[in-house]
């Protein structure tokens, strides 16, 4: 709690001294972010299909879900 309201106090400094190109280039850079983690996600999930559409019984890439998952969770967190 303290953690998050010092967090919090500091971006409230800066937020008035922030370029705004650099805040717009940011904001692009985190929707692009966004975008190509759905796209992954969606690539790996169509992958799980045998070529007639039944799902593969056994999945390796469920380990490889849930990184990309917590990557996003944390950057998501970050921001």
């Amino acid at each position: 709690m303290v953690k998050h309201h010092f967090r919090e106090s500091i971006k409230s400094l800066f937020v008035g001294h922030i370029d705004p190109d650099k805040e717009q280039q940011l904001q692009g850079a985190k929707t692009e972010i966004e975008d190509k983690v759905k796209r992954i996600l969606k690539l790996i999930g169509d992958d799980n299909h045998e070529a007639d559409g039944s799902p593969v019984q056994f999945s390796n890439k469920e380990p490889l879900v849930q990184l990309i998952e917590d990557f996003h969770n944390q950057y998501k967190s970050q921001s």
